[in-house]
């Protein structure tokens, strides 16, 4: 789960569910507060998030992937285009 709004502000939160667990684990925020982003599982349990809709910044072309490795997040150089509600 990354991101979303309580109410008007959009959050830099972070959740992944480990399978072998059963349980959601908190992830450190995110860098850029977003909502209606996409994200993806990458392998070694790296997740990427991109998109969406900032505060009063309008649409997002950033990306950032978690490392679970270094427990932080890194922005990554952003995409071409702007999108918001996109699907993987």
């Amino acid at each position: 789960v990354l991101g979303g709004l309580d109410g008007s502000r959009p959050l830099r939160s972070a959740e992944r569910f480990d399978p072998r667990t059963g349980a959601w684990e908190e992830l450190p925020a995110m860098h850029r507060p977003r909502y209606a982003c996409a994200g993806a599982a990458q392998p070694l349990g790296r997740v990427l998030a991109f998109g969406g809709e900032l505060t009063d910044a309008g649409l997002a072309a950033s990306l950032e992937r978690y490392d679970p490795e270094a427990g932080a997040w890194e922005l990554l150089p952003a995409v071409r285009a702007p999108s918001c509600g996109a699907a993987v």
